[in-house]
């Protein structure tokens, strides 16, 4: 698999930030069904979400959680994922790069992943 990253050099300066390096765990994405599809590991950018100008390096990157807490809080806090499912999954060195700041996590994937591989994904199909 390609270390190269899923959007090639189309990225902001500085980004990923240099401290985001591989990670290896399991985390929560909220997605629109379970088990979920190709859909629900979507950025921002490719689903065409509107974001500030300032956040284009998070709304190339996909986003996960630590805890069932966080993705509660997220979900009172932005009406939209409401209706939103958490499902846990694993991720691996092999997806991409990652920064987690507390509870939540941006991955900046690279090139050809495919969270719904058994191998390093989706948990609980």
């Amino acid at each position: 698999m390609s270390t190269e990253l899923k959007y090639g050099n189309d990225y902001p300066k500085s980004c990923p930030p240099s401290s985001a390096a591989p990670i290896e765990g399991d985390f929560y994405r909220l997605c629109a069904t379970n088990p979920p599809t190709l859909n629900d590991f979507k950025t921002h950018v490719d689903l065409g979400l509107p974001f500030p100008s300032p956040k284009l390096c998070e709304a190339k990157a996909l986003s996960f959680f630590t805890n069932l807490d966080s993705i509660d809080r997220m979900q009172k806090r932005f009406p939209r994922l409401k209706n939103k499912i958490a499902v846990l999954v694993s991720v691996s060195s092999k997806h991409g790069v990652s920064v987690l700041s507390g509870d939540h996590l941006n991955l900046w994937e690279y090139q050809g992943v495919n969270f719904l591989q058994k191998e390093g994904g989706v948990e609980n199909e």
